[in-house]
C-alpha cells in the first residue's frame, strides 16, 4: 500500500458542492442551471485533456503536478497498477 496515492479531498468535495455553491449564487433556478453546466463543461474539458496526456504516456508526477499546481511530495511515488 506504500505506493498507492492517497485520495485527496478536493476530488470528493468539489464536484459534490459546487453546484450547490453555485445554486446559492442566484434565486433564479435557470440561473444556477446554466452556471451548473457552464462548470461541467469545464471539468468535462479537463478530464478530457488529462486523459488523453495519460494516454500519450506522460509521466504521472507530471499529470499530478499539473493537476494540482504543484509536483508531489518526494516521499511519494505515483505508479500504475
Amino acid at each position: 500500500m506504500s505506493d498507492s496515492v492517497p485520495v485527496q479531498a478536493g476530488t470528493i468535495c468539489l464536484p459534490r458542492t459546487a453546484p450547490r455553491y453555485i445554486g446559492a449564487l442566484s434565486n433564479s433556478g435557470r440561473k444556477a442551471a446554466n452556471l451548473t453546466g457552464f462548470y461541467k463543461g469545464i471539468q468535462s474539458a479537463g478530464a478530457a485533456v488529462f486523459w488523453r496526456l495519460d494516454g500519450l504516456e506522460i509521466a504521472y508526477n507530471t499529470i499530478f503536478g499539473a493537476t494540482v499546481g504543484f509536483p508531489p511530495p518526494p516521499h511519494l511515488t505515483l505508479t500504475s497498477h
